[in-house]
């Protein structure tokens, strides 16, 4: 299992906006482990600024992080038109070419 260091770099951003800021974090969190507020990385007061950091990794091509994103805009409402209609019980494959989504933006 890969080691994620996501929290770690978060604490290392922390430490560096407080010895900036001259003061000590307060009310440290966790939101994406916690499920309380928007699903960012960490949470921290800091005097009187609230600070939410995230951790992206890099993409190793462009748009990368949202390809999950656009296949689903392209491939769901296909899915759903047809679902209904499909004989059941049933395994079906949706077949599309490589290059569908850069197809679907033209």
């Amino acid at each position: 299992m890969p080691v994620k260091n996501e929290r770690k770099i978060c604490d290392a951003v922390a430490r560096i906006l407080e010895g900036r800021a001259g003061a000590k974090r307060s009310g440290a969190r966790t939101p994406e482990k916690d499920g309380q507020g928007a699903p960012v990385e960490y949470r921290f007061d800091l005097g009187t600024s609230n600070y939410a950091l995230e951790h992206t990794l890099i993409e190793a091509f462009d748009r990368q992080i949202h390809t999950g994103v656009d296949f689903n805009t392209l491939a769901l409402p296909i899915i759903e038109a047809i679902s209904d209609t499909l004989p059941k019980p049933g395994v079906y494959y949706l077949t599309f070419p490589l290059d569908s989504l850069r197809q679907s933006e033209a």
